[in-house]
């Protein structure tokens, strides 16, 4: 069975951090490769990253000093060792299909990325309030814009792509957007499979 790395960078989250960590804990796919990225966190982040590794052995922890987005996702592909990677910001959650869903895509179309719906949450004074599927935003269609098939089905903000993908054209550090700088370079280079029936990653 294939590995899959979900890789989540990690920068003072520690209000949201369990949740997310959760959610990848109880996938349906369970060959799992988990590496969080503590990115110089100044709340206790980084202790809880330490703690989720001792409870699984699934789970990889790097602390390195503060240096964006980029340069947590870049720290991560160096180590990854699945062979596809996926990646989790630390404020998010997925539902428990999320890995095997996106995998499923894969196989099924051969194709080296895979995308899937996503839900905008918003939330005040701890209550969930508000929950927005979405297909296509602006910011979306940007980032969609850059694909060989010039499709705006559906977001491919969080996909599942070729460990050899993610590490040949990695982010660019020090960029704001680290998905508008990333994905067009890689989407140039790979066969896009489509996913839009189903949504399974929350943001907020």
């Amino acid at each position: 069975m294939d590995v899959i790395s979900v890789i989540v960078p990690v920068y003072n989250v520690e209000k949201y951090l369990k949740k997310c960590v959760d959610s990848i804990l109880h996938q349906t796919y369970s060959n799992l490769e988990i590496i969080l990225v503590d990115d110089g966190s100044t709340d206790a982040s980084g202790q809880l990253c330490d703690e989720f590794q001792k409870q699984d052995a699934r789970i990889k922890v790097i602390h390195k000093e503060n240096g964006g987005l980029s340069s947590a996702r870049n720290a991560a592909i160096e180590i990854c060792t699945g062979n596809y990677v996926t990646f989790v910001d630390s404020d998010d959650w997925i539902s428990e299909d999320y890995c095997e869903l996106l995998y499923q895509k894969l196989i099924e179309e051969k194709a080296e990325v895979s995308s899937i719906k996503f839900a905008l949450v918003v939330e005040r004074n701890a209550e969930i309030t508000n929950v927005t599927v979405c297909n296509v935003s602006a910011d979306s269609a940007e980032i969609m814009w850059y694909t060989p098939n010039g499709e705006y089905e559906s977001r491919i903000y969080w996909d599942t792509q070729p460990h050899s993908t993610a590490a040949e054209y990695a982010y660019n550090s020090g960029v704001g957007n680290a998905d508008v700088s990333g994905i067009p370079t890689q989407f140039h280079y790979v066969k896009i499979g489509g996913l839009k029936e189903k949504t399974t990653y929350y943001f907020m």
